[in-house]
């Protein structure tokens, strides 16, 4: 009498079955869950640094450096998940450039974060927190024909001032000594929220050398306009902020 096979008969073969049924695709076990309500912490604040013979802290409310930051993020996050929350958090208190590397180390290296940002995270349900902090790190100041006239270590936002060496103007011509340089050293760090585990980081340096508006400026730190300067640290934050989150958004 003639009986049909079932779709599975045999020992290895049901085995075979199973685990084609069962085996994921390489890499769908490690996917990162999307990103559904994100908090983006800017520790930033209002202050610059000022490099001269000795380092000082400058307000500069007018650079408005952690709704860049903070807006840059979002805009970035937003394209990628379109269905995300995304909400905005600055600290109680002006954080200290010092604490700020602190803080971020601990984030970046062992999943530690203050404790306002711990319970503002569970108080607001959040999936993933993005920390954005100041950063240290050496920087070579080129002229734009790349020529090295500086090479110097540089902490969080701020200018360089130098009186060493002299600077021409490739617009004007006008030549003097010394140059003035905005930079920045930022450092962003995107983690789980539940558990603290650092998902993804990224280091931004970045700067550029100004020369003098006329031979006759005999002073580094007029070299630009106040709302130059903002203009300046404003474009290297957009513009890095861009690229660093293409990095931490990475799959």
């Amino acid at each position: 009498m003639k009986t049909d096979k079932p779709p599975c008969w045999g020992r290895r073969r049901c085995l075979q079955a199973a685990l084609a049924a069962t085996v994921l695709p390489p890499g769908a076990a490690r996917a990162e869950a999307a990103i559904e309500r994100l908090g983006i912490f800017s520790l930033l604040g209002d202050s610059v640094r000022v490099v001269a013979r000795q380092t000082e802290e400058v307000l500069f409310k007018d650079v408005q450096m952690d709704e860049i930051v903070s807006a840059t993020a979002k805009a970035a996050v937003l394209e990628r998940y379109p269905q995300a929350q995304v909400s905005l958090y600055r600290p109680p208190e002006q954080t200290s450039v010092d604490d700020q590397r602190a803080i971020g180390t601990a984030a970046g290296q062992h999943g530690e974060l203050p404790d306002w940002i711990v319970k503002t995270a569970r108080e607001a349900s959040l999936s993933h927190v993005l920390l954005i902090t100041s950063n240290v790190g050496a920087m070579e100041f080129r002229t734009g024909s790349s020529q090295v006239v500086g090479n110097n270590r540089v902490v969080g936002i701020g200018f360089y001032v130098s009186a060493d060496g002299r600077t021409s103007n490739t617009t004007t011509g006008a030549v003097a000594s010394g140059y003035l340089a905005p930079f920045i050293q930022l450092r962003l760090t995107l983690l789980d929220a539940a558990n603290r585990r650092v998902l993804n980081s990224a280091s931004l340096s970045d700067g550029f050398i100004v020369g003098p508006p006329a031979s006759e400026a005999p002073d580094p730190w007029r070299f630009m306009t106040r709302p130059q300067k903002a203009q300046a640290l404003q474009g290297l934050l957009k513009s890095n902020m861009t690229r660093g989150m293409a990095i931490v958004l990475k799959p």
